[in-house]
């Protein structure tokens, strides 16, 4: 009878295996960076939200003091009133470019204002809740105003 010859057993993978195993870690690698930009994208907006929220308190804190708020506020910079320091860095938007900045308005002679942020994610926006002059299709603004 003949002798098994391990020279003659293939060694290594076809070329079907081997695309076989490329498609799918190609596959899985798209899946997995469309879930981390959604994640991305998610986070910022609770950044966005979290900061309109310091600043807002910020701005109460300005209002006390002063009788008005801000007529401006210079994001990245400090907010001040006389000497004391409310906010000593007002953040800027995470993205920080094209339309993803901060806005703010003061209202009614400086008696009231509104702060709203583009969020990346629509179904957080809650522009259509405020008095706020933003107005978009669908909610993707999400906005604070003064509590006085």
């Amino acid at each position: 009878m003949g002798r098994f010859n391990l020279a003659m057993v293939p060694k290594g993978f076809t070329l079907i295996e081997l695309l076989v195993a490329i498609s799918i870690i190609g596959i899985l690698s798209a899946v997995g960076f469309a879930s981390f930009s959604q994640a991305q994208k998610s986070s910022r907006d609770t950044r966005r939200m979290e900061d309109m929220t310091a600043i807002q308190k910020a701005l109460e804190q300005y209002y006390s003091l002063a009788g008005v708020y801000p007529n401006d506020v210079l994001f990245g910079g400090s907010l001040s009133f006389g000497t004391s320091t409310l906010m000593n860095l007002v953040p800027v938007d995470p993205k920080n470019s094209a339309s993803y900045v901060y806005n703010y308005s003061p209202l009614a002679g400086q008696t009231a204002f509104c702060l709203c942020a583009y969020l990346e994610v629509n179904a957080k926006g809650n522009a259509s809740n405020l008095s706020c002059n933003w107005t978009s299709t669908p909610k993707n603004y999400y906005c604070v105003a003064n509590q006085q």
